[in-house]
This record gives structure tokens, sequence and C-alpha cells, in this order.
């Protein structure tokens, strides 16, 4: 599932076939790359130029991450001091900062427990009402919020 996610990101090239999907993407895996680097460019990660800081403060406190609005010019090894829930969330703030069309979700909220999750998500579509979600997760109330879902079982 998770290769076939990233397929249709664009994130892996060793498929044969062709398919097309325009417009700016983004997306998150389960467990987010956070660079020994400012909070800020943790947030911002991967585009180099970044955002603005009401931006960033606005997402991070969308995500439940509103504490650490003021260390944005603090650098720090984040992915020591977060906890694998808190990594998740600093990672799903980048999707509301950079309010991309299509943002494709890898068990993005795995680490988070189940009322947090749906939390997050319907945060997510109330605030990227325009952009197409596309994600994988083995939560039930997560997985009701997709209007389309297909199940894939392994294969024989």
């Amino acid at each position: 599932k998770s290769t076939l996610l990233r397929v249709l990101a664009g994130l892996w090239p060793y498929h044969h076939g062709q398919f097309a999907i325009e417009g700016s993407r983004l997306f998150l895996p389960q467990r987010p790359y956070l660079p020994y680097d400012s909070l800020r460019a943790a947030v911002c990660y991967p585009h180099a130029n970044g955002a603005d800081d009401a931006a960033i403060q606005a997402a991070l406190e969308q995500v439940g991450l509103g504490r650490l609005k003021h260390r944005l010019d603090e650098k720090q090894e984040w992915h020591s001091h977060l906890s694998g829930g808190e990594q998740q969330r600093l990672s799903l703030a980048r999707a509301l900062v950079f309010r991309p069309q299509i943002l494709f979700l890898d068990e993005a909220t795995n680490q988070l427990d189940d009322a947090s999750s749906l939390e997050l998500m319907q945060t997510l579509k109330r605030e990227l009402p325009d952009t197409l979600i596309i994600g994988i997760s083995h939560q039930s109330q997560v997985q009701a919020l997709f209007t389309q879902r297909i199940r894939l079982e392994a294969a024989e």
C-alpha cells in the first residue's frame, strides 16, 4: 500500500506504465523527516523558502503544538525532543502551511490516539477544502472520513 502511494505521489521510480496526476503535491509518511535545524525549517521541509511566521504559528496551533510556536528559530534534534505523535502533528502542520492540491498521507496519524487522529483529519478537511487527500490508514475513524475507499488485500 505504501509503495502504491509513493508511486502515485511520484516518489517511487521503480514501476512500469503511465499515469498523470496534476497539481502541487505533498507526501507525509508515518515517520516524518525532521532536519537538525530550526523548528521553522522542520515545519517548512522540504521547501527551502519556507513560509511566513504567522502561517507557521497558526498551523502549529491547529495541530495541537501551539506551545512550540514561539520557538521557530530554536535549533534542535526535533526527532529526539518530540514524541512520535508530536512529530506526526508537526508533519501535518506542513500541509496546513503549504496547502497542496494533492496530499498523500501514509499512516500519517498512526502514532496518535483515535480521537486525536480524527480531530486532525477533520482539521485538514476543513482547512484544505480544495485539496485532494489520498491516504492509507488502519484507523476506522480516519477511514470513515474518506468519501471513497479502496480495500487492498495481501497478494497470494
